[in-house]
C-alpha cells in the first residue's frame, strides 16, 4: 500500500489536533522535500556514512568487530557506511556508544532529529566534501575527521 499525503491535508490535520508534537502535523516535514532539502539530506547521510568509517578505522576495528562491539546487525554498519537506507535509532546509539560519539549529532545526521542550528549541516558539508575512500586514514583524513567530531561535541 502506498501513503500518498499531501501537505495541505496533513498541516490540516495537525491544526484539528492542536499542532501538537506528537501529531499528524509531525509529518508534514516528510512531504514534499525541496531538492535543496533532498540535497541536504544527501551530504548528512554521506558525512554519517564517511563519520562511521572512518571513526571505526581509526579505533582499528573491522566492520565484523564493530558490529559486535555495538551488539547490532553486521548489515546494519554495512548500510550506515555505505550510505544506503535509513538506520534505527537504537543502530546509531548502540554505534555512537562503541565510537564515543554524540549521539543526538548522529541523529541529526541520519534525518532522525532536526536540528535548529544549522553549524552541524556546514560541517557535514566541509566534512563529505573532502571524504575519498582509502585504505589508511592520511594526515588529512585524521585532521578533518578531528575536527568534525570536535564539532559534533559543540
Amino acid at each position: 500500500m502506498e501513503l500518498k499525503i499531501q501537505r495541505k491535508w496533513l498541516a490540516r490535520m495537525a491544526e484539528k489536533e492542536g499542532n501538537g508534537i506528537v501529531s499528524v502535523g509531525g509529518l508534514v516535514t516528510l512531504a514534499e522535500k525541496t531538492s535543496k532539502e533532498q540535497a541536504v539530506c544527501a551530504t548528512e547521510r554521506t558525512a554519517l556514512s564517511q563519520l562511521v568509517q572512518w571513526q571505526r578505522r581509526k579505533a582499528r576495528l573491522t566492520v565484523e568487530a564493530l558490529a559486535r562491539k555495538a551488539d547490532v546487525d553486521l548489515e546494519e554498519v554495512l548500510m550506515i557506511e555505505s550510505g544506503n537506507g535509513s538506520p534505527e535509532a537504537r543502530t546509531l546509539y548502540k554505534i555512537a556508544e562503541a565510537l564515543k560519539l554524540p549521539v543526538n549529532k548522529l541523529m541529526t545526521l541520519a534525518g532522525l532529529v532536526t536540528e535548529r542550528d544549522s553549524s552541524l549541516g556546514n560541517a557535514a558539508l566541509r566534512f563529505a566534501a573532502c571524504s575519498a575512500p582509502v585504505e589508511a586514514l592520511t594526515p588529512a583524513e585524521t585532521k578533518a575527521l578531528e575536527e568534525f567530531v570536535r564539532a559534533l561535541g559543540e
